[in-house]
């Protein structure tokens, strides 16, 4: 389910698809930084992030991003 909404999802073996979803699980439990100004990417980018067990930080662009690095709070 993303944003309220339940989609199929067809997810290939050996393909593209797969090696997302493996690189997703490798990420389990990682930090990440995301910077962007559109609310509604944002909500669906924390949203598919946090189903893999993701930690979320989002700030509305690179320079707040830049920002938050140099003072350490990520």
């Amino acid at each position: 389910e993303v944003l309220g909404k339940n989609e199929k999802v067809t997810i290939r073996k050996n393909g593209p698809s797969n090696l997302i979803g493996e690189n997703l699980q490798q990420l389990s439990g990682a930090r990440v930084l995301l910077a962007e100004d559109i609310e509604i990417n944002q909500q669906l980018a924390v949203e598919l992030l946090e189903k893999r067990q993701i930690i979320v930080t989002v700030v509305n662009n690179g320079k707040e991003a830049v920002k938050m690095v140099q003072q350490c709070c990520l």
